[in-house]
């Protein structure tokens, strides 16, 4: 790890900045992703995941009780 020092691609000083920026927010946000490319994998993932529960969208909504045409 020594040798790698100043060479990771995230800054922990920027990244401790960005923490205390993110809980000085009213309200703070309850997930935070830091890093280019944690942020390029969490989105993605969650774009993914948005896809494949919108692929069952149909089966998720007619599990409820039909609605009362009155």
């Amino acid at each position: 790890m020594i040798d790698q020092d100043g060479r990771q691609p995230g800054d922990p000083a920027r990244g401790a900045r960005a923490v205390l920026r993110a809980m000085s927010q009213d309200p703070p946000p309850h997930r935070l992703v830091l890093g280019g490319d944690a942020f390029e994998a969490v989105t993605a993932e969650l774009a993914a995941a948005t896809a494949d529960i919108r692929m069952s969208e149909g089966l998720a909504r007619g599990a409820d009780f039909p609605v009362d045409p009155d």
